[in-house]
C-alpha cells in the first residue's frame, strides 16, 4: 500500500488485498464468549454477554462461534466484499439475528451500530492506518455497554516491532503493481538475503534473526497480508489503556490467567505486560472492560463464577499435622504449597466439585471449625486474595456458574 494514501484510500487498498488473496482464519476459541465472560466477571463485568459486535469481522468465523454461545444480536463490519459475502453465508443459520455491514470502519457511527455486551476487533488494529485504529477505539468506547468487555488482538513487543519494520522495507522494495504471488516471491528472495547476512553473526543479531525467521515461516497468505502491508505495526497495552481510559474502559489482561492479572489497577497490568514483551513479545489477545471494576483489582467473590481445581493434597500431607500442605496435580506436574488452613480447606472443597465463592468459603470455614475447634483466622479479603493468587498462577480455575 502506498504510504501517501489517505486513510480511506489505504483501507480500500487493504480490502482489495483481502479480496485478491482471501484469508479465512479459524475462530479464536480462546476468546470465545464463555472464556471472555469468565475472565471479565472477575473485574465486575457482565455475567451475560448477549449482543456481540465484530469490527473487522472478515469471513465471520468469530461471529459464528459467538452465535453458539450467545442469544442476542450479532453485528459484523468489514470492507472486503468477498469476506462479507462469505460471512453472510456462514451465518445463514442464524440470519434472523445477524447483520453484516460491508463498509469502511471510518464511516460507521455508534448511533447506527447500537450498544453491545461484547465487542471483538481481531487482527485489525495492527494492520490499519492510525486514523482507522483510532476510529476502532472510539467505536468500542461508545458501543460497549457498562459492564461489557472488548477483545482486541494485535502484535506487541520487541520482535513484532522488528518484523513490522522489516515488512515496511520489503513492501517498499517490491513491485506494488506485481501480482500478489510475484510480490511474495520477490519479498521472500530479499528476506533470504537478510537472513543469510544476520546468520553470519547470530550471537550479535539473535532477536533480529528470530524476527526474520518468524516472517519466513509464515505461509504465503499470511506473508502477503502481514509482511507486505506497510501499515503493520507493534502496539502497547499502556497506550491502548491510556486511550481507552478516557472512555471508561480498563485493561484486564491478556486472554488467560496470569500473575499480571492479579495486579490492583488497570495501569499496572498494562505496564507489566509491556515490560514483559520487551524481551520478545508476540501476538496478544487483550481484554478491556467498561466500568469502575475493570480499572481496579480482580475480585473472586463475584457470584457469577464457579471455582474448581485439579490439585490434590500430596500423599505426604494427607492426614498430617497442621502446617503447610503441598498440593499436586500429577498429570500436569503443577504443585503449590499452601500455608493457611482455611485456604487448604477451600482447595479441598473445590477439588470435590465446582463451587461459587460463597459456597466455597462457607465450606472451608466450617471445615476449619470442625477440625480445629476454632474459627478460621483469615478475613474474607485475605482468603479472596489467596484465591486470586492461586487463580493467577493457574492452580485454580474459574468458569461461569
Amino acid at each position: 500500500m502506498d504510504a501517501d494514501l489517505l486513510p480511506a484510500e489505504g483501507n480500500e487498498a487493504i480490502a482489495r488485498g483481502y479480496d485478491a488473496v482471501p484469508y479465512s482464519p479459524n475462530a479464536a476459541k480462546i476468546v470465545g464468549p464463555d472464556k471472555v465472560g469468565a475472565l471479565a466477571a472477575l473485574f465486575g463485568c457482565r455475567e451475560s454477554l448477549r449482543d456481540v459486535l465484530d469490527l473487522g469481522c472478515g469471513r465471520g468465523a468469530q461471529l459464528e462461534l459467538a452465535a453458539g454461545q450467545t442469544a442476542g444480536r450479532l453485528v459484523g463490519a468489514d470492507l472486503s466484499a468477498s469476506a462479507c459475502e462469505a460471512a453472510r453465508e456462514r451465518l445463514a443459520p442464524v440470519a434472523d439475528r445477524v447483520q453484516i455491514l460491508c463498509e469502511d470502519l471510518l464511516t460507521l457511527t455508534p448511533e447506527r451500530l447500537g450498544e453491545f455486551d461484547l465487542v471483538y476487533s481481531l487482527g485489525v488494529i495492527s494492520f490499519v492506518p492510525a486514523p482507522v485504529r483510532a476510529q476502532v477505539l472510539r467505536l468500542i468506547g461508545a458501543c460497549l455497554r457498562p459492564g461489557g468487555v472488548a477483545v482486541l488482538s494485535y502484535y506487541t513487543g520487541a520482535k513484532p516491532l522488528l518484523r513490522a519494520s522489516l515488512g515496511r522495507i520489503l513492501a517498499a522494495a517490491t513491485n506494488s503493481d506485481a501480482p500478489p504471488a510475484e510480490r511474495v516471491r520477490q519479498a521472500r528472495a530479499l528476506l533470504s538475503q537478510v537472513q543469510t547476512g544476520l546468520a553470519s553473526d547470530e550471537s550479535a543479531h539473535g532477536l533480529q534473526l528470530s524476527a526474520v525467521r518468524h516472517a519466513a515461516a509464515l505461509d504465503d497468505v499470511m506473508f502477503f497480508h502481514e509482511m507486505l502491508n506497510r501499515e503493520s505495526t507493534s502496539l502497547e497495552a499502556t497506550d491502548l489503556e491510556r486511550q481507552f481510559g478516557a472512555r471508561g474502559l480498563g485493561f484486564l489482561g491478556y486472554h488467560k490467567a496470569s500473575p499480571f492479572m492479579g495486579l490492583p489497577t488497570s495501569q499496572e497490568r498494562a505496564f507489566a505486560v509491556d515490560m514483559a514483551a520487551l524481551t520478545a513479545g508476540g501476538y496478544a489477545y487483550a481484554l478491556f472492560g467498561k466500568g469502575d471494576g475493570a480499572k481496579g483489582a480482580a475480585d473472586p467473590r463475584t457470584p457469577y463464577l464457579a471455582w474448581s481445581t485439579t490439585l490434590r493434597r500430596g500423599a505426604s500431607s494427607a492426614g498430617g499435622p497442621p502446617g503447610p500442605v503441598v498440593y499436586e496435580d500429577r498429570e500436569s506436574g503443577l504443585s503449590a504449597t499452601i500455608e493457611f488452613p482455611v485456604t487448604q480447606a477451600l482447595l479441598d472443597a473445590i477439588a470435590e466439585r465446582p463451587l461459587t465463592w460463597r459456597e466455597a468459603e462457607d465450606r472451608a470455614r466450617r471445615r476449619v471449625l470442625e477440625t480445629t475447634g476454632r474459627p478460621a483466622a483469615a478475613t474474607e479479603a485475605q482468603l479472596a486474595q489467596n484465591l486470586t493468587t492461586l487463580w493467577a498462577s493457574g492452580a485454580v480455575h474459574a468458569a461461569l456458574a
